[in-house]
């Protein structure tokens, strides 16, 4: 008998005042939306789910911003700060640090590079092996003829 991850339902009653301090979830899993206008959606999240693809979004968005005129892009930029702060605040992980994210696909690359080296050191000590038993199998017939 394992408790429950869900807290236990409890009845209140209406006079207490309508407050919500946490995140309303339901039985089945699904949630509300932190102003509790509509359930949030269960669905595939957006977005790039690699730090490379990521970053060529923001520095894309980046480029479309420069090119809009100055009042024009102070909009947008607004309407976009709004929006994130909004998916920010349902819970959502929004990744839009360009900083962050080259560190991201420097440390990746690099971890890629190692690896790959690890396993051409791997396949080299293998084959090198590989000769050594050769090398000392054909010495040993060699002494057995003699």
């Amino acid at each position: 008998n394992s408790p429950s991850v869900m807290s236990p339902a409890v009845e209140l009653d209406e006079g207490a005042g309508s407050f919500s301090f946490g995140r309303v979830a339901f039985g089945d899993g699904s949630q509300m939306s932190h102003d509790l206008s509509y359930v949030l959606s269960q669905g595939k999240k957006k977005g790039p789910s690699d730090a490379k693809t990521a970053l060529l979004k923001v520095q894309n968005q980046k480029k479309r911003l420069q090119e809009l005129g100055a009042e024009k892009q102070a909009d947008v930029a607004e309407k976009e700060a709004w929006l994130t702060a909004r998916r920010r605040v349902e819970g959502e992980k929004i990744r839009d640090d360009e900083a962050i994210l080259k560190k991201a696909v420097k440390r990746k690359e690099a971890a890629k590079k190692k690896s790959e080296k690890a396993w051409t050191e791997r396949t080299k000590g293998v084959q090198q092996a590989q000769k050594e038993r050769q090398k000392k199998r054909e010495e040993n017939i060699k002494q057995r003829r003699e």
